[in-house]
């Protein structure tokens, strides 16, 4: 059986190599440049509702329905772009309030399936954290998998996501899931014509199961880079840049909360960072080891009358079994790899929370600031 410690250590690169991988990668947006428009246009029209919008209105009821605070002449406590809408409240009870917001409230849910739990801050591809007030849910869909890479490969060749719902989202999401398959096809048709074309003697030393697994699961792992410095990069970039614009314009007496959430971020990367060469050391184990049943399966399968002739289906199940094994046990240590480094960016996260807890309730109990303000704050603290 292959050393996969060794076979690790001769994969493994440095982050000069995964820079121009990732770099290689960003490229193929050439390919899809309609797609790629029509998703960054929704993706910019969604972050416009979500951040000059949507939070607002929990202000608007916390301070003027529920805490029955008058709305002054200037609209306060409200950015300028809002005044007109605001003051159309002002006077009207709390009642005819709350049956505003609800009626905003089923509209954006029915064309852009957004609400304030979902509209700020989380993962994409269904794994999200909790559904604290702010708390990010994507609208999205992963196809059914098991801890095999056959079915995860599909699932990450599939991958598509969408931050609204509704009817825009729904459009948004089959745009996205057309990008996604197309790349995956692009990269897997490169793929396997290099390696068609290498010279026979080389094809000769190169088992078939390996090369059709580096070609249907290996290249699916681009799809996700893919997303992560084109589509991701750029949603992040806009949302960072809007939140900290609007914090300062409309929070510029709390400059302590604005640090803590942008704090938060290099944080996470100083705790998580020294974890990154364990996880893709792990990571090329863990492929290595799959590839390694995958031409057991192969040899076993074209050598079928053989082994029945000589009687050694038990040694040939025993074998398979073994390298099946090994592949799910590398597996397991690329998933614990992964949640360790997992755990640096929720201890950052955890002492941003506290700490902007703790920053905020003094303003609001020194008076600069009302109860509703928490909640916006919070909204954007999450976005950061």
């Amino acid at each position: 059986m292959t050393d996969h410690a060794e076979v690790a250590r001769q994969n493994d690169i440095n982050f000069k190599e995964s820079l121009k991988v990732i770099l290689r990668t960003g490229g193929y947006m050439r390919y899809f440049k309609a797609r790629m428009a029509a998703k960054i246009g929704f993706i910019t029209f969604e972050n416009l509702i979500r951040l000059l919008i949507l939070p607002w209105p929990i202000k608007l009821i916390i301070d003027h329905a529920i805490l029955g605070e008058p709305i002054d002449a200037e609209a306060s406590g409200f950015p300028g772009y809002l005044t007109s809408t605001v003051l159309l409240f002002r006077g009207m009870p709390a009642t005819e309030i709350m049956l505003w917001m609800l009626v905003l409230g089923v509209l954006t849910v029915v064309f852009l399936g957004m609400t304030l739990n979902r509209t700020a801050g989380g993962t994409e591809g269904g794994a999200f954290s909790s559904a604290a007030t702010g708390a990010v849910r994507t609208a999205s869909a992963e196809l059914a998998s098991g801890h095999d890479m056959a079915t995860q490969t599909e699932q990450a060749v599939s991958l598509s996501a969408s931050n609204m719902g509704g009817l825009l989202g729904i459009l948004e999401f089959k745009i996205n899931l057309r990008l996604s398959q197309s790349l995956g096809h692009v990269l897997r048709t490169q793929l396997a014509q290099r390696i068609l074309s290498l010279p026979m003697s080389k094809m000769d030393d190169q088992r078939i199961g390996d090369s059709t697994y580096r070609v249907i699961y290996d290249s699916t792992a681009a799809v996700w880079i893919f997303h992560e410095i084109t589509l991701s990069l750029y949603s992040s970039l806009l949302l960072l840049g809007m939140s900290i614009g609007i914090l300062l314009t409309n929070y510029s007496n709390a400059p302590l909360v604005i640090v803590v959430g942008l704090c938060v971020a290099p944080l996470t990367l100083l705790l998580s960072l020294p974890a990154a060469p364990l996880v893709r050391r792990v990571s090329a184990s863990s492929r290595t080891s799959g590839s390694e049943t995958t031409s057991n399966i192969e040899e076993g399968m074209s050598n079928v009358l053989a082994i029945q002739s000589l009687g050694t289906n038990q040694q040939e199940s025993q074998r398979f079994s073994n390298a099946s094994a090994e592949s799910f046990r590398r597996y397991r240590f690329l998933r614990l790899a992964r949640a360790l480094m997992g755990v640096g960016g929720m201890l950052a996260f955890t002492i941003g929370q506290i700490s902007f807890f703790i920053l905020m309730s003094g303003h609001i109990i020194e008076g600069t600031y009302t109860a509703g303000d928490y909640f916006v704050a919070l909204y954007y603290f999450f976005v950061i």
